[in-house]
């Protein structure tokens, strides 16, 4: 975290996640990963890099939806007989 400042977006693709603001770490996903390609040391790991952020923020999204059940959407409909 040191070097968060150095790095263009890397401060924006981990508070966007972190904030919860997908749209946001989606475009700063692919800011930083455009920065991993030109790097000598970090291109040939950027496509490693961008499908395991990509990983982590779809699954960290779709954790909002475990508690959605049927039996939870069936009980708060009102009976209408």
């Amino acid at each position: 975290l040191s070097v968060i400042d150095e790095i263009p977006n890397a401060r924006e693709l981990l508070n966007s996640v972190y904030q919860c603001k997908y749209a946001q770490f989606l475009r700063a996903l692919v800011a930083v990963t455009e920065q991993m390609t030109k790097n000598r040391y970090l291109g040939q790991h950027s496509a490693f890099f961008c499908r395991e952020m990509r990983v982590k923020g779809y699954s960290q999204f779709l954790d909002s939806y475990k508690s959605v059940t049927i039996g939870l959407h069936g009980a708060r409909v009102p009976n209408h007989r």
